[in-house]
């Protein structure tokens, strides 16, 4: 079906925000720019928009989208099983990620800013745990302890997303720093995920009722 006005113009908004986010910060980039850019109204911005948090959630949104499609193709394709398709659905949960890599950036940098008002790492956060528990009840068949119902918010936080996030933003600067080969690096550090989130995931979900 064509897209109605309102999502055009709800699209250019998101594209025009991404853009701005990515090149020059949250701080930097007002709403009045982002109606600039985009070529709308500013009053169309929140009209779609509640403010800049909910722009950012709304392209975390799109990101995770992107990440269930790409990591499900990855998959099939590979027809791996047991470990071997844990470790290449991280694979490709990173490789979608690193795509996002500036908006990643973003999102770290305004919760580190300690800002009482931003609230979009959470709430991207909120909506990552949600896609997990979606995919594990619409594909009951696997399974893969990637994507269990989630029981401890804390501990999905703290030892998955996180993890993965500051992987992805500080990957090219720690292996420019210790010279050390992106693939090699990314290979270690499926490995530690698996050890550590993935693993403990077993045991976390089967002894807790939180």
């Amino acid at each position: 079906m064509p897209r109605t006005g309102g999502e055009k113009s709800r699209l250019k908004i998101l594209h025009a925000a991404e853009y701005l986010f990515s090149e020059y910060g949250f701080d930097a980039t007002s709403v009045d720019k982002i109606a600039e850019k985009a070529n709308v109204n500013k009053a169309m911005i929140y009209y779609h928009f509640k403010n800049k948090d909910d722009l950012i959630a709304a392209l975390f949104t799109s990101v995770i989208e992107q990440i269930t499609a790409a990591s499900s193709s990855a998959l099939v394709a590979s027809r791996t099983t047991g470990e071997a398709s844990i470790a290449k659905k991280v694979e490709s949960e990173l490789i979608q990620m690193t795509r996002w890599k500036k908006i990643l950036s973003v999102l770290l940098m305004e919760a580190l800013k300690g800002k009482k008002s931003s609230t979009a790492l959470f709430r991207c956060a909120d909506l990552a745990l949600a896609n997990e528990r979606e995919t594990q009840q619409s594909d009951d068949h696997t399974s893969s302890p990637i994507a269990p119902s989630v029981r401890n918010h804390t501990f999905e936080f703290f030892s998955g997303f996180i993890p993965m996030m500051t992987f992805i933003v500080m990957q090219d600067a720690w292996c420019k720093y210790y010279h050390f080969e992106k693939s090699k690096a990314t290979e270690a550090f499926i490995d530690v995920f698996i050890e550590t989130h993935l693993r403990a995931h077993r045991q976390f979900d089967t002894t807790t009722n939180i």
